[in-house]
């Protein structure tokens, strides 16, 4: 190829196409321009990341953040879900234990009342479902159905329908320090978990409050598990077909609940201690999280466990959830998490986002966020997997608690392809209730992802102990010529604690329901490995009748029955995160982002 002469440059229209020419006269492939992810790719049964040793080309750069509202909360080392997203509606918990509302295209806002005190845990059934569970402190449960309303005025907010109550079993006083937690039926809104104590119940939840009242009766668990000794419950997850459920607690234990088979439902079908039992505080053995990240076709599934204060994360298979005969849980990997201050540096919140097959974790008291990506092998029967990439994010705020979305778009993507959408984690933090964006590029090691430290490919130069290439650089001047980036306001400033002093208001003007204002239209997102087609209905946990659910426990000739009769959960389908229409969604981001932080 012929050489560029200084005077063709003035055939281009900016600099950054002069370099990309520069770099093709020098036979230099150019790649198109991207984030270079900075974290680090994962090898082996064990490992462990060192947050104040990065290795050459790893770093932590500052998140993009979008305030939401201004809002002081108390900084505390808790495990508590206190931020709840769905594809319409924005939850947050306020201190008196009343839960704000905000309809995402509208920016309506409502205030829901019912708890009597502060808010432990609270989750939308899916994304497109609006039906938000949540419980206190205390223990009371509440499940209500959002919808759309109008004020005396005419202005369209979101409204509830109450659909159930309930009090848990909280253990007062027994300095556990447990908190309630949820967790929904994946394929059925009728069925939810909620633990407390050393109790995990499982409710039935009506389709709509029962006629001619204003409010439900106070609801009993159809179904009530114990754990066994004397841990309380610290996270409860279904797995994704439904026919296992886990619990873990903070004694270091976690169990497993077999809910097709016919034994004593009220014995675990096996336990086990992730970690080696302390000797000292039961806080320092304790279980903080379960996660289940896939099942495979033959019921076999992946489970992520996190310790106490989710310092160190575990990958575990367990075989032959199918048939009910589950063998001893095996440890595939484990990640675990070190800095020069010692585990007093970690205190970490977890949630996962499937789709892009991201675990996310945000620590509190480094004020930071870690992202582990998941390998699925799909050609393999069973469930296996790798946490194979690290990324490491920092923010200003301390993050006391986070929920994680995908960002509304249509992207037409393949099935087994990364996701372009960027991944959104609404945070609740000390001074402020904030958008956080993470580009999935970044949390992927990829093709186009830092070398390993040896590993030099053709076109790069090696300097300093950083790894270079032309065509990247030429990528990178191209796009910042092309498109300037926009960035948020920061709000975390001297004035910001002062500003957030305001309480939320005693009440709300009265409101009448109408119907729900239209979905934009929505364009189906494949899973990366999508699961089986024919999903399994727990057997003993739903029962179809001519009037709907009810839960019981029921024989495998009952159970053959329902199947051929085919009802409605028979055929329900995992739901997956559906992006809503680019146009719609950019117009929606548009009216959230043009609203300056708002008093609560």
């Amino acid at each position: 190829m012929q050489a560029m002469s200084p005077g063709d440059s003035k055939l281009f229209s900016s600099q950054a196409a002069a370099a990309l020419a520069a770099a093709a006269s020098s036979n230099v492939v150019v790649k198109a321009a991207g984030p270079q992810p900075t974290g680090r790719s994962l090898q082996g049964s064990d490992v462990t990341i060192d947050l104040d040793a990065l290795r050459p080309r790893e770093a932590i750069p500052e998140l993009q953040v979008q305030p939401i509202t201004i809002l002081k909360s108390d900084y505390k080392l808790e495990h508590t879900q206190q931020v709840a997203i769905s594809s319409m509606y924005i939850c947050y918990a306020l201190k008196q234990g009343h839960i704000r509302v905000i309809n995402r295209f509208s920016a309506g806002r409502a205030l829901l009342k019912g708890h009597s005190t502060s808010i432990s845990h609270m989750a939308f059934y899916s994304p497109d479902e609006h039906i938000l569970a949540s419980c206190s402190r205390n223990g009371d449960l509440t499940v209500r159905q959002i919808t759309e309303g109008k004020r005396a005025d005419g202005e369209v907010v979101p409204v509830e329908s109450l659909l159930i109550t309930a009090q848990l079993p909280v253990a007062k006083g027994d300095g556990s320090g447990s908190l309630a937690t949820l967790a929904w039926h994946p394929t059925t809104p009728q069925i939810l978990a909620a633990a407390a104590a050393r109790k995990v119940s499982i409710f039935e939840v009506p389709t709509a409050t029962p006629e001619g009242q204003q409010q439900p009766s106070p609801s009993t668990p159809g179904i009530e598990y114990s754990l066994p000794g004397f841990g309380s419950v610290t996270s409860v997850a279904f797995s994704p077909t439904g026919d296992l459920l886990i619990a873990a607690d903070n004694n270091g234990g976690v169990h497993a609940w077999w809910l097709e088979g016919e034994d004593d439902a009220e014995r675990p079908l096996f336990s086990w201690q992730p970690a080696a039992a302390s000797s000292t505080a039961s806080a320092a053995a304790g279980v903080a999280s379960v996660h289940f990240l896939h099942q495979a076709a033959n019921g076999s599934c992946l489970l992520l466990t996190g310790d106490a204060v989710n310092r160190s994360v575990k990958l575990w298979a367990l075989s032959g959830g199918r048939t009910g005969q589950v063998a001893e849980p095996t440890c595939l990997q484990t990640v675990t998490f070190t800095a020069s201050n010692g585990p007093e540096d970690f205190f970490c919140h977890v949630v996962v986002q499937p789709e892009q097959q991201l675990v996310v974790l945000a620590n509190t008291v480094r004020k930071q966020v870690y992202t582990l990506h998941y390998q699925l092998d799909a050609a393999a029967s069973s469930a296996v997997a790798q946490l194979d990439y690290a990324a490491f994010f920092a923010v200003k705020l301390p993050i006391l608690s986070l929920a994680t979305a995908l960002e509304p778009g249509s992207p037409k993507i393949a099935p087994g392809e990364a996701s372009a959408q960027q991944l959104l984690l609404y945070t609740v933090q000390t001074d402020a209730i904030q958008q956080y964006t993470i580009n999935p590029a970044l949390c992927n090691r990829g093709s186009s992802a830092t070398v390993d430290d040896g590993e030099v490919e053709e076109g790069e130069e090696v300097s300093s102990g950083h790894t270079t290439s032309a065509a990247a650089e030429a990528a990178d001047e191209c796009a910042a010529q092309a498109a300037p980036a926009e960035v948020a306001e920061v709000i975390a400033q001297n004035g910001v604690a002062e500003a957030a002093a305001k309480l939320e208001p005693e009440s709300e003007p009265a409101v009448t329901a109408v119907t729900a204002a239209p979905a934009a239209s929505h364009v189906p997102h494949p899973a990366m490995v999508p699961l089986p087609a024919q999903l399994p209905t727990p057997g003993r946990l739903l029962q179809a009748t001519d009037s709907g659910l009810s839960l019981s426990r029921q024989s495998s000739a009952q159970q053959e029955i329902r199947e051929s009769r085919q009802p409605v959960t028979a055929a329900a389908a995992i739901k997956q995160e559906q992006p809503e229409h680019s146009e719609t969604a950019s117009n929606a981001a548009t009216q959230l982002s043009a609203h300056p932080p708002t008093q609560p």
